[in-house]
């Protein structure tokens, strides 16, 4: 595979000296992607699947795996399926489309994985506002499992993030309270009102599955900071490079933030459009 060897001269590029002479974004390479694929491929290395590690739930059983960018399903007719930043435990891929994700028979295991850097969960999508990222991660998770809920010892949805960012910006642990993911979700429902059939049909999955899937459900958020901690006390030489790694993402994205910020406070004061 030749090409690989070109990929990573033009990523390199990006090492460029101020990255004057680069061929890309640093942040194409230092992201919240990049970062989730990295941790999830040492938590999945075979001297560490099937152990629990303190502080951090992420655990990755012996028969499970893990990937990143998988397509869920959902119950909702008018609306298409959500890309999963990743995913772990007994999971099939491609089955049905290049990229969907079911699960084994007998599943034990199944945890969706959400990552940011310096960015929040997605108030709403097209044509339905109040319906946010989590909420709706949530939802396709319910419909995939709705076979296995019974079965699952092991079913969450965790946001990997900055430790600032738990506390500094408030809609990461609204929209991940139980409470409000379940209102959330009501109020999706209440839009097909005018269907009556329909209407009624996911009142039922929302009392026949949706419900005791959430009360099996763990939800959490959990820091890169806390990961390398955990990281660095048992592979310090992986630790350490995680760590430089999280330190770019850190440095790139929040120059990127600060200048889209910058950019949208100077279109408002002049009279411009926000795009």
């Amino acid at each position: 595979m030749e090409y690989l060897k070109t990929i990573m001269e033009v990523y390199e590029s990006i090492f460029s000296e101020n990255n004057k002479m680069g061929n890309l974004l640093p942040t194409e390479l230092y992201n919240e992607t990049w970062m989730l694929r990295l941790v999830l491929y040492w938590f999945a290395k075979d001297e560490n699947k099937g152990e629990t590690f303190a502080n951090i739930p992420i655990s990755i059983n012996t028969d499970s795996n893990w990937f990143s960018e998988g397509r869920l399903g959902t119950v909702f007719k008018d609306e298409k399926y959500t890309h999963a930043d990743g995913i772990y435990g007994n999971i099939i891929i491609g089955d049905n489309g290049y990229s969907d994700v079911k699960l084994t028979p007998g599943c034990k295991q199944f945890v969706v994985t959400e990552s940011k850097m310096f960015s929040k969960f997605s108030p709403r999508i097209t044509k339905h506002s109040n319906y946010n990222q989590a909420a709706r991660n949530i939802v396709c998770m319910c419909h995939i499992a709705k076979n296995a809920i019974h079965e699952l010892d092991d079913i969450a949805f965790y946001t990997l993030l900055p430790q600032s960012q738990i506390y500094g910006e408030p809609t990461f642990i609204e929209f991940t309270n139980r409470d409000h993911i379940s209102e959330t979700v009501l109020g999706r429902i209440e839009k097909h009102k005018d269907d009556i059939i329909e209407y009624e049909k996911l009142l039922t999955w929302y009392e026949r599955d949706f419900t005791p899937f959430c009360d099996k459900l763990k939800v959490e958020l959990i820091s890169w900071d806390k990961i390398i901690e955990t990281v660095c006390s048992n592979d310090l030489n992986y630790g350490k490079m995680l760590e430089d790694y999280y330190d770019k993402c850190k440095t790139y994205n929040q120059r990127a933030k600060r200048k889209s910020t910058d950019k949208q406070m100077f279109l408002i004061k002049s009279g411009g459009i926000v795009k």
